[in-house]
């Protein structure tokens, strides 16, 4: 009846371990996850490339520009009230014409082209009024544009900051939770050795096993929390590190 029971509790541990064996982007032992931290570039790189790569800040970059032009406009407004004005005219006019020598006057017509250019300049009193208030809206919106994408940069930068070291914090609990899975494992070995040859109980052979299980799942656990962080990290900063 003990050899089963050493069979079945002897058993488990090594299905819930083989389970596991594959995580992305590598493997799940200690020294494949290690190449995963030496991957990531330095961290103010990392900043760097989020910086050039996010979208929002793209996109302010846009706006920026775009008020930018808003000012050029408001300044330049002035000279839609400039033109120039131009006509032509064919027909027949009649003049009159005075004959010195007898003093008659006579009504003569003749067909002529004629054509005539100016220019202008008018002033609303509105534009007057409202033009450097115009200048100055446009100018507040542009420092607005700034002021916006420095908030975003900032705010980019703390969730680098803090993801990079998310990742080496999930690093460094996977090397202690392999270790001590590895050191379970050594404990389990003994205790069966012993509870074969019956110095060891069924309850410590049980606790014992447990301890093992449990250590396992906290381990995978702790694979798949680095994987995410990891890629996690590669999506913020919009580049894929190298592992090689």
């Amino acid at each position: 009846m003990m050899k089963y029971i050493h069979i079945f509790f002897f058993m488990i541990p090594f299905l819930v371990f083989g389970q596991t064996e594959n995580l992305d982007p590598n493997s799940g032992n200690t020294e494949e996850i290690s190449k995963i931290i030496k991957s990531i570039p330095p961290l103010q790189v990392l900043i760097d490339s989020a910086i050039i790569n996010s979208p929002y800040i793209k996109f302010q970059n846009a706006e920026i520009m775009r008020s930018q032009f808003n000012i050029r406009i408001a300044k330049s407004n002035w000279t839609k009230n400039m033109g120039m004005t131009g006509d032509l005219v064919y027909g027949s006019y009649d003049y009159l014409s005075l004959n010195p020598n007898t003093g008659v006057s006579t009504i003569n017509s003749q067909v002529q082209t004629r054509f005539g250019t100016g220019v202008y300049f008018r002033l609303p009193l509105y534009d007057a009024i409202n033009r450097k208030n115009e200048v100055r809206i446009a100018e507040i919106e542009l420092d607005e544009a700034k002021f916006v994408k420095e908030q975003k940069i900032l705010e980019l930068r703390q969730l680098v900051i803090a993801q990079y070291n998310t990742v080496v914090l999930k690093e460094r609990l996977l090397r202690i939770l392999s270790n001590n899975e590895q050191s379970t494992s050594l404990q389990v070995k003994m205790i069966e050795k012993q509870f074969t040859n019956g110095n060891a109980t069924i309850e410590e052979l049980a606790r014992l096993t447990e301890i093992y299980n449990n250590s396992i799942i906290n381990n995978e656990t702790a694979k798949v929390e680095l994987t995410v962080a990891y890629l996690i990290l590669q999506e913020l900063v919009g580049i894929k590190f190298n592992i090689n």
